[in-house]
């Protein structure tokens, strides 16, 4: 995008375990990865915006991804506590992050870079 001058937009995946201490299955190098993506959202931003390119990032909270899904059926327990621990009281379904996509896509957004976009049932704050 800088080498050809052309401006655009960046939306990065993150996670709410680049906020909080997911629980209570032990994640730490998971959750460093995310918040260095987050920290990477921020620097982009700053660094490219002269070049008119924005750059976001999505924080997802527990989704019925198939991996999600696979442990919540090994370990129904943890799943419990996932859904007990988001006050929305119900894990995401993927479809729930299109809209949140759509708007740091879209020209909707033309001014907001930098930012994190949580998309979690309320998880990360509590």
């Amino acid at each position: 995008m800088i080498g050809a001058r052309t401006p655009g937009t960046i939306v990065l995946i993150a996670s709410i375990a680049a906020n909080t201490v997911a629980t209570p299955q032990p994640q730490a190098l998971y959750s460093a990865s995310k918040a260095a993506v987050k920290q990477l959202t921020a620097s982009l931003a700053v660094e490219w915006a002269p070049n008119q390119i924005r750059v976001n990032a999505l924080s997802p909270g527990y989704m019925a991804t198939e991996m999600v899904k696979a442990i919540g059926g090994a370990q129904p327990a943890l799943m419990d506590k996932w859904i007990d621990l988001t006050p929305a009281r119900r894990i995401g379904d993927p479809e729930d992050l299109k809209g949140a996509v759509v708007y740091l896509a879209s020209d909707a957004s033309r001014f907001t870079t930098g930012t994190e976009l949580r998309v979690d049932g309320g998880y990360s704050v509590v």
